[in-house]
């Protein structure tokens, strides 16, 4: 498994990468959960055709995706 490989290469930081701890993107990552977990928990609960919008938006934009890569 050639992807398995470059992301421990990445979290070991010999892949180039400058993610270290206290980055501007290990925060834009904790953030972005961070919003994420609060929407699902206040939102997701009530709104169960959201969580069913936010299955298909996904399952298109991987449809897309994989279509442009071609």
């Amino acid at each position: 498994m050639g992807w398995l490989h470059d992301i421990e290469k990445i979290a070991d930081g010999a892949a180039g990468t400058n993610v270290v701890p206290g980055s501007p993107l290990v925060l834009a990552m904790l953030s972005t959960v961070t919003v994420l977990v609060a929407f699902a928990v206040t939102t997701l609960v009530d709104e169960p055709a959201t969580a069913v919008n936010l299955v298909v938006i996904l399952l298109l934009s991987v449809v897309v995706d994989l279509a442009c890569k071609r």
